[in-house]
């Protein structure tokens, strides 16, 4: 009589099997570690929420809609292209994120393996319920706000200031965009008491003597328009001989410093595990002209056709 319940083999039966062939046991077992790798890609909703939930354990279930909204906003607005690049960087570790902006990288950071995040600016609104996206530029309503993102992920905290005064707080701490911060040298000096020993810092850092370094218009050569009065003190290369007034974005907005000179306060604060100086587009360089290179004596091909500095860093002791 038949139960309709299969029956296991016993152990003995089990023993008798013939052994599959590896190949036959990796063809298998391929398909799930493509599908386990997808999943911890980071690239959809469901992505983020798996990779939270193996880190931080499940959320209440009356969160998860709310979860799930932040997770496809991230994605959407492309919030998550930054902590998707630095994520064995920011695994188990207490985060600073020092001009962290009006976006969703929290989201990112602690759904990939962030400890902690706190991120500082002096813009941040945290009842503001609207997000730029990266990729259209247009700006989005999610209906949640960064005092949201702090009520349904625990472990994200936000400061609305210029300035840390913390001190042996965090084990890592990114830095995106420092040319933003006028004195890096004080903003360096800072960011190494808030770490702990050994504490690592990444950053990123355009380059102000490059062909686009005023961060304003013309973006690229293929952009300049002639006929617009306010781009031409500024192309190719203007903006280096420039004197700026008092109260320009020039000496209140951007970092004036040459690249060795930021190395040399690097150095001072860190030990440089990675250095990486990004080279300008391949356009640049020919607009490079003899009487420009004579315009601006002094100044060398590192300065003038180096777009951006990347550099992680470990505390020196």
């Amino acid at each position: 009589m038949t139960s309709g319940v299969t029956e296991l083999p016993d152990a003995k039966q089990a023993a008798e099997a013939p052994a599959k062939p590896a190949s036959a046991l990796i063809a298998e077992l391929l398909p799930l570690v493509q599908q386990a790798t997808e999943v911890r890609s980071a690239a959809t909703p469901e992505a983020l929420l798996f990779n939270y939930i193996l880190v931080n354990g499940a959320p209440k279930e009356r969160n998860l809609p709310s979860l799930m909204r932040l997770f496809r906003g991230a994605v959407e607005l492309d919030h998550c292209e930054l902590p998707m690049q630095l994520k064995s960087f920011c695994h188990d570790r207490d985060l600073l994120h020092l001009s962290c902006g009006q976006s969703l990288n929290c989201v990112g950071f602690r759904a990939l393996g962030a400890r902690t995040y706190t991120g500082v600016d002096e813009s941040l609104s945290l009842i503001r319920k609207k997000f730029r996206s990266r990729a259209s530029k247009e700006t989005v309503d999610l209906g949640l706000s960064l005092s949201d993102v702090t009520r349904l992920m625990p472990g994200i905290t936000f400061l609305k200031s210029d300035r840390i005064s913390l001190a042996d707080s965090f084990d890592g701490v990114v830095l995106q965009g420092a040319h933003k911060i006028v004195d890096l040298e004080r903003t360096f000096a800072q960011l190494h008491r808030a770490l702990r020993p050994r504490g690592q810092i990444w950053f990123s850092h355009d380059n102000f003597y490059a062909w686009g370094g005023h961060q304003g218009n013309p973006k690229s050569p293929s952009r300049y328009d002639p006929q617009d009065k306010a781009q031409n003190p500024f192309v190719d290369w203007g903006h280096v001989s420039f004197d700026p007034p008092e109260g320009h974005r020039f000496r209140t907005s951007l970092s004036r410093l040459r690249i060795v000179d930021l190395r040399r306060i690097v150095d001072t604060y860190f030990e440089v595990e990675q250095w990486k100086e990004v080279p300008d587009r391949s356009s640049i360089p020919p607009r490079l002209t003899p009487a420009i290179r004579k315009n601006l004596k002094g100044y060398t091909d590192r300065d003038l056709l180096t777009k951006q500095v990347i550099c992680r860093a470990t505390k020196r002791m």
